[in-house]
């Protein structure tokens, strides 16, 4: 009857926003970097919050240890996480970060050059780890994966990409994306200019731009397909 079949059009209609609503959903927890430079680096949104932390109460004050333990450690094991890709390494350079902080003055500095300092330890901590991995490289094992989820795939395109990447230019893009910091903080760390830093983050934004593209836009089919056929079971 024609009256039956406008009411099953009027159902069917909220459909497809449920669809992609869901999908986006899916599609957030299927990789969280992929959202995080697709919404973040590409389309420019806001950061972290930069406002001075506690330990930085006048310009040149020299910093409390323990603060600057507080403030930094889980930027710093953020951008490890990145830098090197695996979370029990990551953690193994964070806590070496504060050693070698132990072991020396920290500087009375103005914020930005001090966290700047605390990132070239790390960032020379990340150049010695590939170094090492160059010199003694692990052996990978073989592995069968019949079916992988899309978002490994997803991760391990992001993976490829910041690995392809000039390790300048790849710490540039994960202290600022990843770990949050200002442009004269990312400066300091890696001895540039903030002009050069917001130079090299515009490239690298691009490409990674066009390089997880379609990925993400395969990711992103699939997570709609799957809630279509889940709505369609129900």
């Amino acid at each position: 009857m024609p009256g039956g079949h406008k009411e099953d059009r009027r159902r069917a209609k909220p459909v497809p926003s449920a669809v992609r609503r869901l999908a986006r959903v899916s599609t957030r927890s299927a990789s969280k970097i992929a959202i995080s430079i697709t919404s973040r680096a590409i389309a420019g949104l806001p950061r972290e919050d930069h406002r001075q932390p506690a330990f930085f109460n006048t310009r040149h004050r020299m910093a409390d240890p323990e603060a600057l333990y507080g403030a930094n450690h889980r930027r710093l094991f953020r951008y490890f996480c990145r830098a090197v890709g695996r979370a029990d390494t990551a953690r193994d350079l964070t806590q070496e970060v504060f050693l070698r902080v132990s072991r020396t003055a920290i500087p009375a500095a103005a914020e930005g050059d001090l966290r700047g300092w605390l990132f070239r330890i790390a960032r020379n901590l990340v150049l010695d780890h590939h170094r090492g991995l160059r010199r003694h490289p692990q052996p990978v094992p073989m592995a069968v994966e019949p079916m992988r989820a899309a978002s490994q795939d997803v991760s391990a395109a992001v993976n490829q990409a910041l690995a392809s990447l000039p390790a300048v230019d790849r710490d540039v893009f994960l202290m600022r994306e990843v770990a949050g910091l200002g442009y004269d903080e990312i400066a300091a760390a890696c001895e540039l200019t903030p002009d050069a830093v917001r130079s090299r983050l515009h490239r690298t934004r691009l490409l990674l731009r066009e390089q997880l593209a379609a990925p993400i836009a395969t990711c992103r089919t699939l997570a709609i397909r799957r809630v279509k056929a889940e709505i369609t079971d129900d």
